[in-house]
């Protein structure tokens, strides 16, 4: 475990992160806007009897819950391809250091996402968005420290 990673091996570490940002960039074109997702939710939703502004509070919802999340796993992937470079010779427990840069790169991806989706005619960029992909991130990041955090203390035990 404590051999050097070559090129190849080194990237299979980081390409989890690479694909999970071509998913948010193809959720920021005009195939994520709500009105394309909408299409046969509403209709369901209409269905079970929830009225117009419930509908526009639960979509609201999920699209910022949707941020949460796949930000979050964005941090924790860019956590792991950062914690698993060459650089490393052997694995050190988990640092709030270690995570700054992955957190970095999130809120700078997440602004990134937003200026572009303000180029598409469907979509609008939100500073508000890039404060929840940002908190999506952290939150990503505490439960990796969490999870560390417990593995630590079950290997002491």
């Amino acid at each position: 475990m404590n051999e050097p990673l070559t090129p190849p091996s080194a990237l299979r570490w980081w390409w989890p992160a690479l694909v999970m940002m071509a998913i948010i960039f193809i959720g920021s074109t005009d195939l994520g806007a709500a009105s394309h997702q909408s299409r046969l939710l509403i209709p369901l939703l209409q269905w079970l009897g929830l009225g117009e502004a419930a509908i526009r509070g639960l979509i609201l919802t999920v699209r910022k819950c949707a941020h949460l999340t796949e930000y979050a796993f964005l941090a924790v992937l860019l956590w792991r391809g950062w914690w698993r470079r060459p650089v490393l010779p052997t694995r050190t427990p988990w640092r709030v250091r270690a995570a700054a840069l992955p957190f970095g790169i999130c809120v700078l991806y997440a602004a990134l996402d937003e200026v572009h989706q303000a180029f598409v005619p469907s979509r609008t960029g939100s500073p508000v968005d890039v404060m929840i992909d940002a908190g999506g991130a952290a939150i990503g990041l505490t439960l990796l420290w969490l999870w560390h955090r417990s593995r630590r203390a079950l290997s002491m035990a």
